[in-house]
C-alpha cells in the first residue's frame, strides 16, 4: 500500500510535470513529500534568516561529516518543506535491527548540529532547533532510562515512557524513585550539553568548511550529500580536512 501511494504520487508529479514516464527524480520528489512534507514555494526567507538556516542545517551535515558511525548525508536543504524551514535528510546504508552506543550518540550529535553552528557562528542560539532538541531529548532519555547504557544508572531498563490516564498512573504508581529520577534528569543534561560542547569545539576549528557550506546552500538552496561533503573538504586544509571520518554519501539524486 505504502509503495502504491508513492507511485501514485510520482505519476501525479510526472503529469504536472509534462512527461509521459515516471522518472526517477519523479519517485524522488514523492518519496519525500510523504517523509518531510511537500516544499513551501509561498514561503519567502528573508537573506539574513535564509543565511541562519542555511548555518543551522549545515552545522547538521558537517556533524555527519565528521563521525563515522553517523548515517550518510543524502541531501541538504535552505527551502521551506513542510513545517520545516530546511532540511537536512539522512539515508542508512544498511538496514539496522539492533542500536549500538556508540551509533545513538552519533545521532545526538547531529541532531545537536544545527545549534552548535549557531553557537560558533552567530553567538546564541535560535527558535529553529526546536524540534532537534526535543529528538536528541527523547534519545537520550531513551539511552538511560530504557537502555541502560548509562553508568550513572547502570544497567537498569525501565521500559518506554507512554502517556497514561491519571487513574492508571495512581494504580500502578511510580516504577522508581524521585532520587532515580534525578540522575537521570542529570545524566540526560550531561548526555546533551557534553555532545554540544564537543561539536562546538570542533566547529571552531572547521569554521572555514562550515561557512563555505553555507555560502554554497544560499546560493544554490539545495545539495546533495556528495556536493556538500565536497564543499566542506574543498575549504579545509589537509590538515583539517583528515576530521572528515563520516561515511560517503550519494554522489547524485537519480536521474
Amino acid at each position: 500500500a505504502d509503495l502504491k501511494n508513492l507511485i501514485n504520487e510520482a505519476a501525479l508529479i510526472a503529469v504536472r510535470a509534462g512527461s509521459d514516464d515516471i522518472r526517477m527524480s519523479d519517485i524522488e520528489q514523492a518519496r519525500e513529500r510523504h517523509t518531510i512534507g511537500r516544499e513551501r514555494s509561498s514561503l519567502r526567507l528573508d537573506e539574513k534568516e535564509k543565511r541562519a538556516v542555511a548555518y543551522h542545517e549545515g552545522g547538521h551535515a558537517l556533524a555527519a561529516f565528521l563521525d563515522e558511525e553517523a548515517d550518510p548525508i543524502y541531501k541538504v536543504t535552505v527551502l521551506p518543506t513542510g513545517m520545516a524551514l530546511g532540511v537536512t535528510q539522512q539515508l542508512p546504508i544498511d538496514e539496522r535491527h539492533i542500536y549500538m552506543l556508540s551509533y545513538l550518540e552519533a545521532k545526538i550529535r547531529v541532531m545537536l548540529g544545527g545549534r552548535a553552528a549557531e553557537m560558533v557562528v552567530l553567538g546564541q542560539p535560535t527558535t529553529g532547533g526546536q524540534h532537534d532538541l526535543v529528538q536528541a531529548t527523547k534519545l537520550a532519555r531513551a539511552i538511560v532510562r530504557e537502555f541502560g547504557m548509562s553508568e550513572a544508572l547502570g544497567p537498569i531498563g525501565y521500559g518506554s515512557e507512554r502517556q497514561v490516564f491519571l487513574g492508571e498512573e495512581l494504580a500502578r504508581g511510580h516504577e522508581y524513585s524521585e532520587q532515580t529520577a534525578e540522575v537521570i534528569d542529570r545524566e540526560v543534561q550531561r548526555i546533551l550539553s557534553v555532545a554540544l560542547e564537543e561539536l562546538v569545539e570542533r566547529f571552531s576549528h572547521l569554521r572555514p568548511g562550515l561557512d563555505a557550506l553555507a555560502d554554497r546552500l544560499v546560493e544554490k538552496e539545495s545539495l546533495t550529500g556528495q556536493e556538500a561533503l565536497e564543499t566542506v573538504r574543498t575549504a579545509l586544509d589537509p590538515v583539517r580536512r583528515e576530521a572528515l571520518n563520516g561515511a560517503q554519501t550519494i554522489a547524485a539524486t537519480p536521474a
